[in-house]
């Protein structure tokens, strides 16, 4: 989105002269258990997803991240559309909590590239949408984007590379596990500017 369209959206909310599936769409937002106003963050030092043997989890954990990306970004949403503070404080609160906390997707096999490319991606918009918010302090702005750089990026580039490895289904994993890593490595590339990852994923969609 840009800014021209949360204006145009919040406009039309404002006035009344939003389409009246917009409004109930709205309403659904607003009233989304992932968008109180009492929402509680909970960060994990590793995101599992899969098979947990030596991560030193007793099992998958990756619902976590998936409800606090999630949260973050439709209350980033909100915030656009509203003005509510609160919800961009709500946002800065998630996304600071999961910077200063984990430090790694990981399993014993390959689904956490899943959880790579699909967390990656909701938390990657979540931030973008943020970055004009003044209330997120320059220094905590920064760890977040090396954080997701480094947790998140990483597994992208190395799935979109490697496929896990040229016996392991290659024809399975250039399906949607391609799309969610490229979506996150192309939304990380655009938080953090990086003309490097961007261009990568352009060349990778025509070319594979």
């Amino acid at each position: 989105f840009s800014q021209a369209d949360f204006d145009r959206v919040k406009n039309m909310l404002d006035d009344g002269s939003a389409p009246q599936k917009v409004k109930e769409e709205f309403e659904n937002l607003k009233n989304s258990t992932y968008t109180i106003s009492s929402y509680v963050p909970s960060p994990t030092s590793k995101i599992v997803r899969g098979d947990a043997t030596g991560t030193g989890f007793k099992g998958e954990n990756y619902s976590s991240a998936m409800e606090d990306a999630a949260a973050a970004y439709q209350m980033a949403l909100l915030w656009k559309l509203t003005g509510t503070e609160q919800y961009a404080e709500n946002v800065i609160n998630i996304l600071n909590q999961w910077a200063a906390t984990c430090t790694e997707v990981t399993s014993n096999d390959a689904n956490h590239k899943l959880a790579a490319g699909a967390q990656g991606y909701t938390f990657a918009n979540a931030a973008e949408i943020m970055q004009t918010y003044d209330g997120w302090e320059e220094a905590d702005k920064n760890t977040f984007k090396t954080w997701i750089v480094d947790v998140f990026a990483s597994k992208n580039k190395d799935f979109l590379d490697n496929h896990q490895g040229s016996n392991n289904c290659a024809l399975h994993y250039w399906s949607n596990w391609d799309l969610v890593n490229m979506c996150s490595y192309m939304a990380i590339g655009i938080l953090t500017e990086n003309d490097d990852m961007i261009n990568y994923v352009v060349n990778y969609f025509y070319n594979g």
